[in-house]
This record gives C-alpha cells, structure tokens and sequence, in this order.
C-alpha cells in the first residue's frame, strides 16, 4: 500500500485540478492562460488537465456528489474572484480532507477495500 501522500499527490490534486479547469473553460469560457493563472499552475499543464493527460481520474471524484458539490463550488469560488491564494489554497486542503472523510480515496489508496482500514480517514 503506497502511503497516503502519495496517492494525493499523484492522483487527487491532478483529478481535481483537472474538474476545476474543465469547469472554468465549460462554464466560464476561460482560456488556458487564465485558468493557469487562477491555479497558479502553467498554461501547458491546463492544457494537459484539459486534454486528460494529466488528472484522468476524475470519474471517482465526480461520482460522489458531495465531492463533487466541493469541487464546483470551488471552482465557482476561484473564478469569481472570491478567494486570495491562501484562501485558495486551504480550499484545495479542506477538499482534500472532504476526500479522505468521504473514503473515496480509498479506490485510489488499496487496488482491493480493506474492510478494517481506517488510514484514509484519520
């Protein structure tokens, strides 16, 4: 079993980069510039996220509709202006959190559930 972190870093944060990019070019008709520079990522990994090479795991994410509500609404947050890059920032943590409560990690952190596992949530 990889250890926590690693299973955020290499698939939360692009998955969920990559709903949020989607979702500003979708409903905001932002440009990838833009986007990148409300994510304070580059312009080639929007592109990347947008393109799926990058972050395709977003189905697990999207299925849970209270990660999902977390999500948007962040994503609703950031281009509306309403967060400074701290506020963003913790933002993205308090999703990550939501992940972890809501076990959907868990389909990334053990390729079998582990029924006794309580890891993802503590």
């Amino acid at each position: 079993m990889k250890p926590l972190c690693e299973v955020v870093v290499t698939n939360v944060l692009p998955a969920v980069r990559a709903i949020i990019a989607k979702h500003l070019k979708d409903k905001y008709n932002m440009k990838g510039k833009e986007i990148a520079d409300r994510l304070y990522i580059t312009p080639a990994a929007v592109t990347q996220y947008l393109k799926k090479a990058r972050g395709a795991q977003t189905r697990i994410f999207l299925k849970n509709k209270t990660v999902k509500e977390a999500i948007i609404s962040l994503a609703d947050s950031i281009a509306e202006g309403k967060l400074n890059e701290k506020e963003e920032v913790l933002a993205f943590c308090d999703i990550c959190k939501l992940i972890r409560r809501e076990k959907v990690i868990c389909e990334l952190h053990a390729k079998t559930p582990i029924v006794s596992c309580d890891i993802c949530s503590s």
